[in-house]
């Protein structure tokens, strides 16, 4: 499921979170780690439920700043964020908070090894763009 595109309000602002689209992207741990899920990021999460859009802030929107956030989360093995970061900033508080305020809301499908839930780590972008 991709996330939604658009801001649930009704400014021409909009947030989004695009998975990232990698030619290798990682499914299972590599059997050079022994099995270990540690280095195991996922660039192209599937969700349980459609995330909600980052909501843009209204400093962030008075103040022109656009850009975009790369956060990594770590899932435990129901796919819920245990620890959420930015891992790139956007290069503004305001949106990084945002960008991080929306990931720890959302609910991924746990990654799984041998048909077993895992622990993994994810990597989504979080856009903010004025219109």
């Amino acid at each position: 499921t991709e996330p939604a595109a658009a801001s649930s309000d009704a400014s021409a602002s909009t947030a989004e979170a695009v998975p990232a689209v990698a030619p290798a992207a990682a499914s299972e741990p590599s059997s050079a780690s022994g099995g270990a899920t540690a280095d195991l990021v996922i660039t192209n999460p599937r969700f349980r439920n459609a995330p909600r859009p980052a909501s843009y802030p209204k400093r962030a929107r008075e103040l022109g700043q656009e850009g975009e956030a790369l956060v990594h989360a770590r899932l435990d093995p129901d796919g819920d964020p245990e620890e959420v970061l930015i891992w790139k900033s956007s290069g503004f508080a305001l949106l990084d908070n945002a960008a991080l305020a929306a990931v720890r809301r959302w609910q991924f499908e746990p990654a799984r090894t041998n048909g077993r839930a895992i622990v993994a780590w994810v990597e989504i972008p979080v856009r903010f763009q004025l219109n």
